[in-house]
């Protein structure tokens, strides 16, 4: 399917009218799927601020959605964004892609898709149970400490 390599060669680059340095063909080569981890600096945070510094899993693809990449954090990133994939499905098993580079979401192929493998809880739901499991200890510490032991 890839016939060219689509990581960066300066080599025989072209300069689209953007700027943006692509390959010897402007056709888009590297693919962003359902499962890829990406990083990216989340926007709320000046570049180079190590506090917006971010890596998450792509859980859907959607290009005619106003929401193109469904993130397991829960970001929403502008179509002109600029991630890079740093590990990928590859054979059904999560692997490092140290090819990857920086570019614009729009400058990826991308193919409406979900991930298949949905029982996968999102980052923020583990988060967000992890709190109610404490609080919960809590509450039970506190009613068993006070006589009322109806809770199990």
């Amino acid at each position: 399917e890839i016939d060219e390599p689509y990581t960066q060669d300066l080599g025989d680059a072209e300069s689209d009218q953007e700027g943006m340095i692509l390959g010897s063909s402007s056709r888009k080569k590297e693919p962003i799927r359902p499962g890829d981890i990406i990083a990216y600096q989340c926007p709320l945070y000046v570049l180079g601020d190590e506090r917006g510094e971010r890596v998450t899993k792509v859980l859907s693809v959607d290009p005619r959605a106003n929401q193109v990449l469904r993130l397991d954090n829960g970001d929403v990133l502008p179509n002109d964004h600029q991630i890079k994939r740093v590990k990928i499905i590859f054979r059904g098993r999560l692997e490092d892609h140290p090819m990857g580079i920086f570019r614009p979401i729009e400058h990826f192929k991308l193919r409406k898709s979900t991930l298949s493998i949905m029982h996968e809880q999102s980052t923020e739901g583990r988060r967000v149970g992890e709190i109610i499991k404490k609080n919960m200890k809590i509450f039970k510490e506190k009613m068993n400490g006070e006589g009322m032991d109806f809770l199990h």
